[in-house]
């Protein structure tokens, strides 16, 4: 009620005695102050829902950077880029950031607070999509990057020269499984050993075997991912490269091989 309307009803009201004068004023704050906490709790709702939304935007995204992780240190690529390049348990960030902005919204007793909450939420979880995003847009997130990067620069800078003690007979039992591998793929894939290097495929190989992978098998599909980066870009194997997470910034972190 407006301040004019409210003295003029008082006027009224005082004309017929100050008891009723009283009880219209206390009904004019009581009618204020409910109408006062309807709006408060309408824009506590509408910022909880809010919360709900940005972070269900979100979630499937630190979902598969968690998971991209996860499968990058179960195979053991732990010195590609990916790696240092991941903060943490994006889900568990964003179930934690979630958990307490609702908490301090819900208590909030004034619009203020609301919108003060509402903002420091919006800027953390700018900072955990940024960070989603920049994790997913580096091509070594991806299994089959990370495995040609693994392969190039860790596996293939470790020397495991073929010892000739006798033509065609080696001592060393794991160099004896590369090289019957390697002699196997020979012409088939002559171009993209060409392409890797001959003696980088031999010791990535011999590293590979040394982990538990078949020779074959590894060279086979080292050959084959490097044929795809060649013929494209190394990028290109990652089908996150250009992605974009919702409420990050305009542009992630994209290191390159």
């Amino acid at each position: 009620m407006g301040f004019f309307g409210s003295l003029l009803k008082g006027i009224g009201s005082l004309l017929k005695g100050p008891s009723k004068w009283l009880d219209d004023i206390l009904e004019s704050e009581a009618a204020d102050d409910m109408q006062d906490a309807l709006k408060l709790q309408a824009e506590i709702n509408r910022a909880l829902s809010e919360v709900t939304s940005k972070i269900s935007q979100t979630r499937p995204f630190a979902i598969n950077a968690d998971n991209c992780y996860a499968a990058l240190k179960e195979a053991g690529y732990n010195e590609v880029p990916a790696i240092d390049l991941y903060d943490g348990n994006y889900t568990d960030k964003l179930i934690s950031l979630q958990t307490a902005t609702h908490s301090v919204i819900e208590m909030a007793s004034s619009i203020a607070e609301v919108e003060a909450e509402l903002s420091s939420f919006n800027s953390n979880l700018h900072t955990i999509a940024t960070q989603v995003q920049t994790f997913l847009r580096e091509p070594t997130s991806d299994i089959d990057a990370a495995k040609l990067w693994d392969a190039k620069f860790v596996k293939a800078l470790n020397d495991h020269i073929p010892p000739h003690f006798r033509k065609g007979e080696y001592f060393d039992e794991t160099m004896a499984k590369v090289m019957e591998a390697y002699r196997m793929m020979g012409e088939i894939n002559a171009y993209g050993e060409s392409a890797f290097g001959s003696q980088s495929l031999i010791n990535a190989t011999y590293e590979a075997v040394e982990d538990g992978d078949d020779p074959l098998e590894y060279i086979s599909n080292i050959l084959d991912l490097n044929s795809r980066a060649t013929f494209g870009k190394e990028q290109d194997l990652n089908d996150n490269a250009d992605v974009i997470v919702p409420n990050a910034g305009l542009f992630g972190g994209n290191l390159l091989f």
